[in-house]
């Protein structure tokens, strides 16, 4: 009785031992999940608020760089990024391109001055060309005095908007909500884990998130060992508002590995949740400027004789319109019939010396 006993007390010891392990096991898997949990709603809350500002006001320098061919591999591409300082010194971007086109000239500047104004779903991108987006239009306003207005989602050109600078996904928040993650407490940093999808391998993706901000700190796609493209936000500080915003961002691609593209946002100013007019966006052109409305397929022309504060108001308001077909065919009808006048007079000039060498004969020989 008293050897079971003691059987019976050591059984009981055994499996409380085993329990206390098991449970020590578990204890990190239990904290990761619980971190990772925390993590995924922090990067919906701050992903939420920055696509939900309600208006932005942004000064800042695009640059764009073209490589071909490409000869830049990745690492020498960050080695020359370091050298230059790029992040920080605007005034080395040029000894920067350089280096980085091997010694040759970039085409054109690549450097342009812009301002970006955006107020809920309105926004206006303007510099050397002008875009004005609205959910009912969209207006591109070219430097040669021409203006072209769109229907929704028909504009054929591209305009800069503040993901042009936070560089979320597509569908942030299904991406947020959704995609595997990991928390790096030590290095302050959520990774991000693209689902894998039939025929594609992108293990080697890293979708690099900052815990505090959210932001992108990294984001490169990785196919078959090869970078394709490469982006990351830099220099974030903190706006009124607990706002975090990048002041620089570089968005690379890649071809073979080698570096095919590079375009650079450099912020001067910005501003957050301030009072914008509804006026910032909307178009004017002035007097003698071509309209091309290509709102309802039948494209149709304007050229008006005096400024015009608001494009789409004129246009909409009954301005002599007149379709584009038309005055091509016009301008042709004009161009061939001037041609046939010319073929006619020559004609005639041809004839008249005919006759002329006819009628010199008969008459020394009557």
């Amino acid at each position: 009785m008293k050897q079971q006993a003691i059987s019976w007390i050591l059984g009981w010891a055994l499996l409380l031992m085993v329990s206390l392990i098991v449970r020590a096991d578990d204890q990190p898997t239990l904290q990761s999940n619980a971190a990772a949990a925390a993590a995924r709603q922090h990067l919906i809350r701050q992903w939420s608020l920055l696509i939900q500002l309600p208006t932005a006001e942004v000064e800042f320098t695009r640059g764009s760089i073209q490589l071909s061919p490409p000869t830049v591999g990745y690492d020498e591409y960050w080695k020359l990024i370091e050298e230059f300082d790029l992040p920080d010194r605007d005034d080395r971007q040029d000894e920067f391109v350089t280096a980085i086109l091997r010694g040759a000239k970039p085409r054109g500047t690549p450097w342009e001055e812009r301002k970006l104004f955006m107020k809920q779903r309105m926004v206006r991108d303007e510099g050397v060309f002008t875009i004005v987006a609205r959910p009912d239009h969209s207006i591109f306003k070219r430097p040669d005095a021409q203006v072209f207005v769109y229907a929704p989602g028909k504009s054929r050109y591209f305009y800069n908007t503040l993901n042009s600078f936070y560089h979320l996904p597509m569908d942030p928040l299904t991406v947020a909500r959704e995609w595997p993650l990991t928390v790096d407490e030590q290095a302050n940093e959520i990774r991000l884990h693209p689902p894998q999808s039939a025929g594609s391998d992108l293990g080697e993706c890293e979708d690099i998130v900052d815990l505090t901000t959210g932001l992108v700190r990294r984001w490169k796609t990785v196919r078959d060992g090869r970078v394709i493209s490469e982006t990351s936000c830099l220099n974030v500080v903190d706006l009124p508002g607990n706002i975090p915003f990048p002041m620089f961002s570089l968005v690379a691609d890649f071809s073979d590995g080698k570096l095919a593209s590079l375009a650079t946002y450099r912020v001067h100013h910005v501003k957050m949740n301030e009072d914008i007019p509804d006026e910032r966006f909307v178009m004017n052109a002035t007097a003698g400027t071509v309209l091309f409305d290509e709102r309802y397929g039948d494209d149709r022309v304007a050229k008006p004789e005096v400024d015009v504060p608001d494009v789409v108001a004129y246009l909409d308001g009954g301005a002599a319109l007149v379709p584009r077909a038309q005055t091509a065919n016009g301008a042709s009808g004009q161009s061939l019939e001037r041609v046939l006048l010319l073929v006619n007079g020559l004609l005639l000039v041809i004839a008249g010396a005919l006759l002329w060498r006819r009628r010199a004969p008969s008459s020394s020989n009557p």
